[in-house]
């Protein structure tokens, strides 16, 4: 269950430890973005936005989701591009399609289950919620910004 903090303004207090391994002191930030769509002026078209926020992280786990972020390219790039070569009659294609594309659903599962630590769970004119997975972190988050935070069985804001 996830903890939600809802603020007027980007925080800028964060907690000492890193929300993501919970073990070492946040000294460094992670950029994790945030994207949504609404209508646009234009009937029948979408226009989209997005904010890459800044968030506390410690060097290690800021260094594992820059690196996982290319692994997952490279793996879906594999995924993508070794069904092609399948017409060079050889059995490693296929076993190496398996394997890339069986290591690209888990990094990219595991990667956002990480990324669900602490994020950013909506942005709007006057409101921006925060999610923590942790109620220790979540209640000294709050502490440090002067707000409040409550239990929600889903985080999420349509609008």
């Amino acid at each position: 269950m996830p903890y939600a903090i809802s603020s007027q303004a980007l925080c800028e207090v964060f907690p000492h430890n890193c929300p993501y391994c919970s073990t070492a002191p946040a000294s460094t930030t992670v950029r994790q973005p945030y994207s949504k769509m609404g209508l646009s002026r234009i009937p029948g078209h979408v226009k989209s936005q997005t904010w890459k926020v800044e968030l506390p992280s410690c060097p290690d786990c800021a260094r594992w989701f820059r690196y996982s972020r290319v692994a997952v390219f490279i793996l879906g790039f594999l995924a993508l591009l070794l069904p092609i070569l399948i017409v060079i009659d050889t059995s490693v294609v296929p076993t190496l399609w398996c394997f890339s594309l069986a290591g690209w659903f888990v990094l990219l599962f595991w990667r956002r289950y990480r990324f669900g630590a602490f994020r950013i769970a909506y942005i709007g004119e006057n409101e921006i919620v925060y999610a923590a997975r942790s109620e220790a972190f979540a209640s000294d988050f709050a502490a440090k910004n002067n707000l409040s935070y409550e239990q929600r069985a889903l985080v999420m804001r349509l609008a």
